[in-house]
């Protein structure tokens, strides 16, 4: 009101916007330190007023913007009267209050040809023309004295904060510019050049990949424009080494921003998914998901699961084996269940078998919150449930590779699988008690028939978990009594092959005690004659005139007629009356050699 805030933005901006005010055109800036910090206190203070109405509407009239703007251009050419040092120390500070006006003042961004000056800026900054190298005396200066990455990263940031307003104007512009392929030159293209930057460096990655997805999120044209040199690029950046994760550079950020690249990027547009899946970009997220830390994992997971709306990545996934080359994609999310349900405190025994009912998907906090009514228009905790745990994203991920036949699952695993394929039914479940619990809070008692379809609802629902818990408990009845069979047919095992070693040593000590000792040795042959005279076919026959007795029957001679020489029994001696007999009838005169049958 008393055009205070008006003449500081007129002396902000004074020289670089000609101004008619003759006050404003009395002032005369050189590079003293009292100028010099005198420009930098008006900086300042149009900073401090950007969330006020009034004054963006000030800022629209004194044209702070343009005033501003001039600062982003190339150091080569100082603006009088500032020195070198001096003008970049402005030209930062220029910038870093433009990153706070900016997103407020679009049609002065565009009206200024803003996205053109920052990326000839961007150009600037990673060529080698000019010699320019900073100085880095002030504090968004920091470490970039001898090089230009303080313009970078500011410009970076100053872009970041407008593509953020989600802009069409501005994004369609930027994409016109030619800024998604700058911004993937700008990026490293080697993974292991990735892990020898440092913070400031790894920062403006991030910002890169953040401005490419928010260009690239809602068109596909745009994703296109990314290309197979966009997906070669951010795939590098999966491959990080998860130590690198916890070192405080600032890596957790890059592969969360990495990650978001990927699902603004590349998901959605069949030309990059395919291009994702010849470079093992599945696997490598799988990969990811197994090691990464837990504030990561649902991101990586929503990312995956948008992937299997593309068929051909549904084999990716069945196909994937863990660091243990036994984990399968569905041991792996079974394993993520349960570790977000833990974390909740769900009601679970220690297989993973339903206790609780009525609320089968209820964590600790969710049952001691007390009911609270809410606008038509607010997100409910359980609605909030969904999209603040990894639950439904498994659901859905298991609705995508299905609940059967599905390989690496054990029998702990296959009941957690049968909690999750009744997902959306206990979530329905939950639902409609949610609204009669606040109903009956509200005491507000609905019509007859909406009243029999809840509680109809909630009946069903809850016979339904009942049924899952029975058919749990059924599951380790039957693993049960199939581990006591393996155990019995093992033991068995044992009791054979116990046995036969006792009947071995045995048998061998009988051989030493027969081959050592004539009389036990006469003793075997005796036992031996008599176990084969008992082995025999007896019949009765007469052996006088008043006498019968059973003879052993026999069915033909063992011995063999006229022989002249011992032989194996697989010979036999042509002297024998048949082998001559045979030996006559031949051409060639009888032999006597001996001759294999």
């Amino acid at each position: 009101e008393t055009g205070l805030a008006e003449k500081l933005m007129l002396y902000s901006t004074y020289p670089e916007v000609p101004s008619r005010n003759m006050e404003v055109r009395k002032l005369k800036l050189t590079s003293r330190d009292e100028d010099f910090e005198f420009k930098k206190l008006l900086f300042t203070f149009i900073s401090l007023l950007h969330m006020d109405l009034t004054a963006l509407n000030l800022m629209k009239k004194t044209h702070v913007m343009l005033g501003l703007l001039s600062y982003v251009c190339s150091n080569d050419k100082p603006v009088d009267p500032w020195s070198s040092a001096q003008f970049e120390e402005l030209q930062l500070l220029a910038m870093s209050v433009l990153t706070s006006i900016a997103p407020q003042l679009i049609d002065d961004y565009m009206v200024c040809q803003t996205n053109a000056r920052l990326l000839l800026l961007l150009e600037w900054c990673i060529s080698s023309d000019g010699g320019f190298k900073g100085h880095g005396n002030s504090f968004h200066g920091k470490h970039s004295r001898g090089n230009r990455k303080a313009q970078m990263r500011s410009s970076l940031r100053l872009l970041l904060h407008v593509c953020n307003t989600k802009s069409n104007i501005v994004l369609s512009d930027l994409c016109d510019q030619g800024a998604i392929n700058q911004l993937i030159g700008m990026l490293p293209q080697s993974e292991n050049s990735i892990s020898e930057y440092d913070v400031i460096d790894i920062e403006m990655q991030s910002n890169i990949l953040l401005i490419l997805s928010q260009i690239c999120e809602n068109y596909t044209h745009h994703k296109e424009l990314f290309g197979q040199y966009g997906v070669q690029t951010v795939v590098k950046y999966l491959k990080l080494n998860p130590s690198q994760l916890s070192e405080g550079l600032g890596h957790l950020r890059l592969l969360a921003s990495a990650i978001d690249n990927i699902w603004c990027c590349i998901v959605g547009c069949s030309f990059t998914e395919d291009f994702f899946l010849q470079e093992d970009g599945v696997f490598l997220l799988l990969d990811l998901l197994e090691t990464c830390p837990n504030s990561l994992q649902n991101i990586v997971l929503g990312t995956v699961l948008e992937l299997c709306e593309n068929k051909k990545a549904i084999s990716h996934l069945l196909t994937w084996r863990g660091d243990d080359n036994q984990t399968t994609i569905g041991s792996l999310l079974v394993k993520l269940w349960r570790q977000e349900e833990t974390a909740m405190g769900v009601q679970r025994d220690e297989n993973g078998v339903i206790l609780d009912i009525k609320n089968p998907l209820a964590g600790a906090e969710q049952m001691n919150r007390e009911v609270t009514p809410l606008p038509s228009n607010s997100i409910t905790p359980v609605i909030a449930d969904v999209f603040e745990n990894m639950r439904a994203k498994i659901y859905g991920l298991f609705c995508k590779i299905g609940f059967n036949e599905i390989s690496g699952l054990n029998i702990i695993d296959s009941i957690t699988v049968a909690t999750i394929e009744k997902y959306i039914d206990f979530k329905t479940g939950e639902v409609h008690r949610e609204i009669v619990d606040e109903l009956e809070h509200e005491e507000i008692r609905p019509i007859t028939p909406d009243r029999e379809c809840c509680e109809g609802i909630l009946r069903t629902l809850e016979h339904r978990a009942k049924g899952v818990s029975l058919a749990q408990i059924e599951l380790l009845k039957a693993q049960h009594g199939k581990d006591l069979t393996e155990e019995q047919t093992d033991y068995d095992q044992l009791k054979q092959n116990h046995y036969y070693s006792e009947k071995q040593k045995s048998n061998f000590k009988d051989y030493v005690r027969r081959t050592s000792d004539m009389s036990y040795l006469t003793t075997a042959k005796e036992k031996q004659r008599r176990l084969i005279d008992e082995s025999r076919v007896y019949h009765l026959q007469t052996v006088g005139e008043d006498e019968a007795d059973f003879i052993p029957e026999k069915f033909h001679d063992t011995d063999v007629p006229l022989r002249t020489t011992a032989l194996y029994s697989n010979q036999i001696s042509v002297n024998t009356p048949i082998l001559q007999s045979a030996a006559s009838s031949d051409s060639h005169p009888p032999s006597d050699t001996v001759m294999s049958t």
